[in-house]
Parts: structure tokens; C-alpha cells; sequence
């Protein structure tokens, strides 16, 4: 596995409760509890960073970052992404966080 930004953001995404069982990516059978999808399989997939469509990975494909066995995290940061229904989730969840920081300390 390679410790990129796929990797944080996946770790990041297991804190906040990704792969949530109501996902249509849940679940992969091979490696419980991550996306079952390891193609991200969106052709509007975006890097906002360099400002162009995701990159194809490694594998000839965008992963999903939630996907471990089917290659998805393993494209690397330049060619993984959430898919639209965890990105969304996991907007919810941090939207749902009482605040951000310290009122004492901003």
C-alpha cells in the first residue's frame, strides 16, 4: 500500500464512518468494511488540485479511494478519489461536527 493522500484519506474517511452498510459500494466481501468498487467509474471525476480530469492510475483506471483489494487506493493521489455517495457522506459527517477548534484558541 502506498502512504499517499489515498491512504489518509482513507483512514480519514474510516474515522468518519466509511464504508457506511446504506452505500451502494458497501461491501467488499474480500476486505470488509471498504468499497466493494476499485474503479471509480465517473467520467465527471476532477482534480481540483491540477485543475483536469482525475488521472488514470497505475492499473489504467481512477480508483475509488474507500477500495483496497480491487486496486482502487493503490492508483495514488493523482488517480483516486472518493466516489460521489462517500464524498457526500462524509461531507454530512463533518457538517455534523459541533465545531471546528477552540473558541480560546481560533
Amino acid at each position: 500500500m502506498f502512504l499517499d493522500g489515498s491512504c489518509i484519506a482513507q483512514e480519514i474517511g474510516h474515522n468518519f464512518g466509511l464504508e457506511p452498510p446504506g452505500s451502494p459500494h458497501y461491501n467488499d466481501p474480500n476486505d470488509p468494511g471498504h468499497s466493494k468498487d476499485g474503479p471509480l467509474g465517473d467520467p465527471y471525476a476532477y482534480d481540483f488540485v491540477h485543475h483536469r480530469p482525475l488521472a488514470v492510475g497505475p492499473l489504467g483506471f481512477s480508483g475509488d479511494t474507500m477500495n483496497n483489494s480491487a486496486g482502487g487506493l493503490t492508483q495514488g493521489q493523482d488517480a483516486a478519489a472518493y466516489n460521489a455517495y462517500d464524498f457526500n457522506y462524509l461531507i454530512d459527517q463533518l457538517a455534523s461536527l459541533p465545531g471546528t477548534g477552540s473558541e480560546t484558541n481560533p
